[in-house]
């Protein structure tokens, strides 16, 4: 990834759609210096929002390196960046076609996922389902095709600003700037579907948990269950948990949150 220009690193990584998936659009001709004949360039542009494009001198890349080698290369290294392990956008033909921007986060065992343009097909974790059943998606895991092991919340993340380094935890998605949990957000961001695989998310380490020997040695913490009016949670340190509270050990808000058939009231701890 040296080889190519490092402007045109900085651009991708700085694009906010979480998949980090590009595909080649054109080549075409640029005109930089009106006193010189037009140079042949390449045109890349985001498979997630459709939106974004990013072109570049051909005379800047490798040789023999066309759009389509170019937008893979480019996909690969915005999603190693970001840790992402497996990543799909934009419209697929599979299963009488759907929409779904998805990337899995291998290490902290979490999808994120936005299919809103298919919402005549189900939710994003049917979509999930459609896409791991019809090889869209590939994530070597146990029961990664089984709803059964998910637990799923909607959070928000700001268009303008996404992922710009590894995401290894939940936790760390959750206390990043770019991501809100609260249903009241300001415009220009947008609702995202977090779908932790529970076989994976639940055992993936704390970053902190290594850090902090009363990660290890506090009691462990139970959340009530069907009560989300006036659930709390006893903390022997900083008290009872009431909603709307923010967990000092794992940074997650005290709240309602979905499984597949049922809610329960907590954080991520």
């Amino acid at each position: 990834m040296t080889s190519l220009p490092q402007s045109l690193l900085t651009c991708v990584e700085r694009h906010a759609c979480f998949a980090g998936c590009f595909r080649g659009s054109r080549a075409e001709r640029l005109v930089l210096n009106s006193t010189q004949p037009p140079e042949r360039g390449v045109v890349i542009q985001c498979e997630g929002c459709l939106s974004f494009y990013v072109s570049t001198l051909d005379s800047l890349l490798p040789a023999n390196m066309h759009e389509y080698r170019l937008a893979e290369s480019l996909s690969q290294h915005v999603q190693q960046l970001r840790g992402v392990t497996a990543a799909t956008g934009g419209y697929h033909v599979e299963a009488s076609g759907f929409w779904l921007n998805a990337a899995y986060f291998a290490q902290g065992g979490f999808f994120l996922l936005d299919g809103k343009s298919s919402r005549n097909r189900g939710s994003d974790l049917d979509l999930l389902m459609l896409a791991l059943n019809h090889g869209v998606l590939s994530v070597s895991e146990p029961g990664i095709d089984d709803p059964a092991n998910y637990a799923v919340q909607t959070i928000a993340m700001d268009r303008k600003s996404g992922p710009t380094g590894q995401v290894t935890s939940v936790a760390d998605l959750l206390a990043a700037p770019y991501v809100s949990t609260s249903p009241t957000k300001p415009p220009g961001w947008q609702n995202v579907t977090l779908a932790e695989f529970l076989p994976v998310s639940t055992i993936a380490p704390s970053p902190s948990a290594s850090l902090s020997a009363a990660a290890t040695t506090a009691p462990a913490r139970s959340s009530a269950a069907g009560d989300p009016s006036g659930a709390t949670v006893a903390d022997p340190t900083h008290g009872p948990l009431k909603i709307g509270d923010v967990c000092p050990n794992c940074g997650a808000e005290f709240r309602e949150r979905t499984l597949l058939n049922d809610t329960y009231v907590g954080c991520l701890c």
